[in-house]
């Protein structure tokens, strides 16, 4: 047999857990309506959004938290390996949805899998990559594609950093500058 003052501070406990949930909805609807109004420099400079993220407590489903923003904005939060926040990104094709956020619980969202997607401009990419070696290969015989490929491969312990620099800048002048410093110090250029 149960004690009853034991069951009763359960209770307790779940209903001002749910009371929390349910503040929490709203702040988010509120926050997302104030967001909405603002310019997409506006929206991506507030701190709401970092705080929220990186203060969730853990009896909160933050992937859940996290779900029901990319399913009603236009803004994706980006995290690190870890877990922690690193920053939001703005989606082309997100929208902002005010009536299906506030239709909507945050605990109902699901997380999309963090497996990570195959991009088809990745594949174009590199594809376009190894034409223009087999080109260069077949243009010049004194090269092999194995040379061409060691060339590559030499490239890749600056490649994390140089697109991460080339998407800060939004430019490739940074990126080209790395090629000439690359070529200069290793004599090619």
């Amino acid at each position: 047999m149960s004690n009853p003052s034991t069951i009763e501070s359960y209770k307790s406990v779940f209903e001002g857990m749910k009371l929390s949930s349910t503040m929490l909805q709203t702040a988010m609807v509120v926050h997302l309506e104030y967001l909405m109004a603002l310019p997409k420099a506006d929206v991506m400079a507030d701190p709401g959004l970092a705080y929220l993220f990186n203060n969730v407590p853990k009896s909160i489903n933050r992937g859940a938290v996290a779900a029901w923003w990319v399913e009603f904005s236009p803004l994706r939060p980006v995290f690190k390996p870890n877990g922690a926040f690193e920053m939001l990104r703005w989606a082309v094709k997100g929208e902002w949805n005010l009536t299906g956020a506030d239709d909507k619980f945050w605990a109902d969202c699901v997380p999309e899998t963090t497996a990570k997607p195959k991009v088809p401009e990745v594949a174009k990419a590199v594809e376009a990559l190894f034409t223009a070696l087999a080109k260069i290969s077949k243009v010049n015989a004194d090269v092999t594609p194995e040379d061409l490929i060691e060339q590559v491969q030499a490239y890749m312990p600056e490649a994390v950093k140089a697109v991460k620099e080339i998407m800060e800048s939004k430019t490739v002048d940074k990126f080209q500058a790395r090629v000439q410093e690359y070529k200069r110090v290793n004599g090619e250029g």
